[in-house]
């Protein structure tokens, strides 16, 4: 699995699917976060990048850790936009 978090944009992005997701709560000079790992999000490898000046190195990390709950709330926004075009679909049915 392969994750991307740009905080700037409230962006979440999994193995290239990428969706709307707040990420407010992520520190003011967090960037950006790629990721490749397993879907435990235990394990596999990245790095977080962050803002500033001079701009700081990137942090490599070796699991998501708190970071898993951004997949948990792209894998949440995933099922509700499914569900939402499945009552659409339901409803132009008639």
């Amino acid at each position: 699995m392969h994750v991307t978090i740009i905080r700037a944009d409230n962006a979440v992005g999994i193995d290239g699917e990428f969706l709307t997701v707040d990420c407010s709560a992520l520190p003011a000079d967090f960037h950006a976060l790629q990721w490749d790992g397993p879907e435990s999000g235990l394990g596999g490898e990245g790095e977080v990048e962050l803002n500033g000046k001079p701009k700081p190195a990137n942090t490599e990390i070796a699991d998501l850790g708190a970071y898993y709950a951004y997949v948990e709330a792209w894998r949440a926004e995933k099922q509700r936009l499914a569900e939402e075009a499945a009552a659409a679909a339901a409803a132009a049915q008639g």
